[in-house]
């Protein structure tokens, strides 16, 4: 790693982990997790979530990025990236019901379609009690 871990998913016998702006994919299934992927991508990772066979992180400039999983191997292969996809760095992810939610610094949550990174519903005042609709 170029830096400490900030952010860690697992998914089935996958364990993700992030520092600075490199991505590693650990078999976990093995005594000591064996690495089986590594991603250096261009802004640090601040947060990570996994489900369904998609790994979803979320950049410190407001980049969200999403791949699917092989789920043998642990080879990532891309399926979207949203470049400002929050004008503040996100400071959170969750996959819920088909859905990916971030939540960043600038005081918008907003949803995406978990599969592909469609925009969803965006609320502009969610520290303000603001809901999502």
């Amino acid at each position: 790693f170029n830096a400490w871990v900030r952010a860690i998913a697992s998914f089935d016998k996958f364990l993700l982990c992030s520092g600075g702006s490199i991505l590693r994919v650990f078999d976990a299934s093995y005594t000591k997790p064996k690495e089986v992927c590594t991603l250096d991508l261009d802004t640090d990772i601040v947060a990570m979530t996994a489900g369904s066979g998609r790994v979803y992180a979320a950049g410190a400039d407001g980049t969200l990025f999403c791949w699917a999983i092989d789920r043998s191997s642990g080879e990532l292969t891309q399926v979207a990236v949203v470049e400002d996809a929050h004008k503040g760095r996100i400071q959170g992810l969750r996959r819920h019901k088909g859905m990916l939610y971030s939540a960043s610094s600038d005081g918008v949550l907003r949803s995406w379609g978990a599969d592909d990174l469609a925009p969803g519903q965006v609320t502009e005042d969610a520290a303000g009690g603001a809901k999502l609709h």
